[in-house]
């Protein structure tokens, strides 16, 4: 439940970041670097605007997991960009899903 949560948390964010007006889909791969570069920084940042029930996490320092679905593009930005950095306390660990039944 708890790491269902924070995917699910971090999927919202990833999906609301990649809302278009109508343009055609494009996969992260495909995204110049700088556009990934933003996507990383709004989806790190974003969790500043959250607070997270105590509940969600089995300890204290357990890892604050996101999970990145399609993009190994934005699973390397994201593991660069949060590299030793943490989220409220908990170590943040970038992992790459292949399929929602692996959330």
């Amino acid at each position: 439940m708890r790491k269902t949560l924070t995917y699910m948390m971090v999927g919202l964010f990833a999906a609301l970041a990649c809302l278009d007006s109508g343009a055609p889909s494009v996969q992260a791969q495909d995204m110049p670097d700088d556009v990934v570069k933003i996507t990383v920084a709004l989806i790190y940042r974003s969790s500043d605007f959250f607070t997270w029930p105590a509940d969600c996490f089995e300890n204290d320092d357990s890892d604050f997991v996101i999970g990145v679905h399609g993009s190994d593009k934005m699973a390397s930005e994201l593991r660069k960009a949060t590299k030793g950095r943490d989220i409220k306390g908990h170590p943040i660990k970038v992992v790459e899903i292949e399929s929602i039944k692996d959330a």
